[in-house]
């Protein structure tokens, strides 16, 4: 599956208000729940979807990874470019 196709199962929504700072965390499980997957951000001008998280993280448990830093690598570049 390419970047684009994986991508495409993160949504996002308008941040409620953006003039705040704050922290957001989304947990989640990959690998058919073996892998704890949770990622901390400060939202800018969108928010991450909860359900789309966990979808995406459905897509990653079926890929085989060279190791856990790489599928780490990859959600970070995911979230960063959505």
């Amino acid at each position: 599956m390419d970047f684009l196709q994986r991508r495409g199962y993160l949504a996002v929504s308008p941040n409620p208000d953006p003039a705040k700072e704050y922290v957001a965390t989304i947990e989640g499980k990959m690998d058919t729940g073996k892998i704890d997957v949770a990622l901390r951000y400060v939202p800018d001008r969108d928010i991450l979807d909860p359900g789309s998280f966990a979808a995406y993280l459905d897509v990653l448990g079926g890929m085989a990874w060279d190791s856990l830093e790489k599928a780490a690598v990859t959600i970070i570049d995911d979230i960063n470019n959505e």
